[in-house]
């Protein structure tokens, strides 16, 4: 994506981001994936210092969420995000916190920070569908990680958005035909061309660069973002986040249901975004 399209995408962002854990639809998707990075921080734990890179930290919520969830343990974190305004918010919201740094640099050329001394990244909300080249951010990722540890990296499925509400109202054959050849649409007027992919065609990618791919995740299945979850800030509410806010049964149900169900392969590019456990 050119750079001045992808600021525009950021502020935009930015300036949304707030509103966010005040959508249901998010707040269920956010717990999803917190339940995820923490099973694979329990598994990877030892006991000595453990160094968790958050690429793409947006307001810092997941990385408090993590230190909240882990008194014990000795993490240390490296908050790294293109967008300056997104970085100085994380930088705000965490400032009591000793243990966390902050690097405000491009995924496709990591800076000021060693090779193989990441012991867990993670990447949330598909900032690998934002960049120009997708190889070069695998690269970088395979660099700064230790031998034998790990990576949760998300991207936008190409299955979903095609189908989705927010998107088809607008979609040409033309361009639904570009899309199915290419694995790049066009998300709103302030996006050039993201990539998007299949489970399948993203493991391919990252095997091509000699990182496994152990275990996947489609993040949500069952439920989805209508438009007015994509955009917070008008203060309106989708029928689907209503639900989840005011029926904490069905919260809890569903929640449990994408939770036994979201890490089949028959069901993963049906998720919202996938999400991969990938292995240097």
């Amino acid at each position: 994506m050119k750079k001045e399209t992808l600021n525009n995408h950021l502020e935009y962002y930015t300036n949304n981001i707030d509103y966010i854990e005040g959508i249901w639809y998010w707040d269920l998707s956010d717990l999803i994936i917190e339940t995820i990075i923490q099973k694979h921080i329990d598994k990877l734990y030892k006991w000595n210092i453990f160094t968790i890179l958050d690429a793409w930290c947006g307001n810092g919520r997941r990385i408090e969420k993590i230190i909240l969830k882990n008194p014990e343990k000795k993490l240390e974190f490296i908050a790294y995000d293109l967008y300056k305004k997104l970085l100085n918010k994380a930088e705000k919201k965490l400032k009591w916190y000793k243990n966390i740094s902050f690097i405000h640099w491009d995924l496709e050329n990591i800076k000021d920070i060693e090779p193989n001394t990441i012991d867990l990244c993670i990447s949330i909300y598909g900032p690998i569908s934002y960049v120009e080249n997708s190889n070069k951010v695998i690269d970088e990722i395979k660099k700064v990680l230790k031998n034998n540890w790990e990576a949760l990296i998300m991207w936008i499925s190409i299955y979903n958005t095609i189908n989705s509400e927010r998107y088809i109202e607008n979609m040409s054959i033309d361009e639904l035909q570009s899309i199915v050849e290419n694995e790049k649409l066009v998300w709103n007027n302030n996006n050039n061309s993201l990539n998007s992919f299949s489970i399948e065609d993203f493991v391919q990618l990252w095997n091509n660069n000699c990182i496994e791919c152990i275990w996947w995740y489609g993040i949500t299945i069952y439920i989805k973002p209508l438009k007015e979850d994509w955009e917070p800030q008008s203060g309106q509410k989708s029928i689907v986040s209503k639900k989840l806010e005011n029926d904490k049964v069905f919260f809890r149900k569903i929640y449990e249901l994408e939770m036994k169900n979201n890490n089949k392969i028959e069901l993963v590019n049906k998720g919202n975004n996938i999400l991969a456990l990938f292995k240097k």
